[in-house]
């Protein structure tokens, strides 16, 4: 055991597993009560609400090919899917322009009436997934 997680993330396309051989994962984290962040897909939706895992799926990276430009763009995404639903989650990696560019616009966001807040608060509050992005 350890402190201070909530659960684990997991991209299921990176895997290539289908969705029933999560199940010993899921099942482990209903008996911990730990929840379970999708990357990328909703896939695991379905199990993680008949085991009754906290879900929250379909979160976006924002550093996609890495260079500013583009995570600049994915932040702005992340920003219009927050105002249209209420809430939104992206993740990113540990690269430079990742930390750089989430820094620049984390300056900005009490100005626009938003804060950054930790995945653990939108498992609680939704108890549910991202609404799918457009195009998916």
């Amino acid at each position: 055991r350890g402190i201070g997680y909530v659960g684990v993330a997991v991209d299921p396309q990176e895997w290539g597993e289908t969705p029933a051989a999560f199940a010993p994962l899921l099942r482990e984290l209903a008996g911990r009560g730990l929840g379970l962040v999708e990357l990328r897909t909703q896939v695991l939706a379905p199990l993680a609400r008949e085991l009754a895992v906290p879900y929250f799926g379909a979160v976006e990276a924002i550093d996609g090919d890495g260079s500013s430009a583009s995570i600049d763009t994915a932040l702005q995404q992340l920003e219009r899917r927050a105002i249209d639903h209420g809430f939104a989650a992206g993740f990113g990696r540990p690269f430079r322009a990742t930390l750089d560019r989430l820094a620049a616009w984390e300056q900005h966001l009490a100005r626009r009436g938003m804060a950054l807040a930790a995945v653990s608060e939108l498992l609680t509050e939704t108890a549910g997934s991202m609404p799918a992005s457009e195009g998916r």
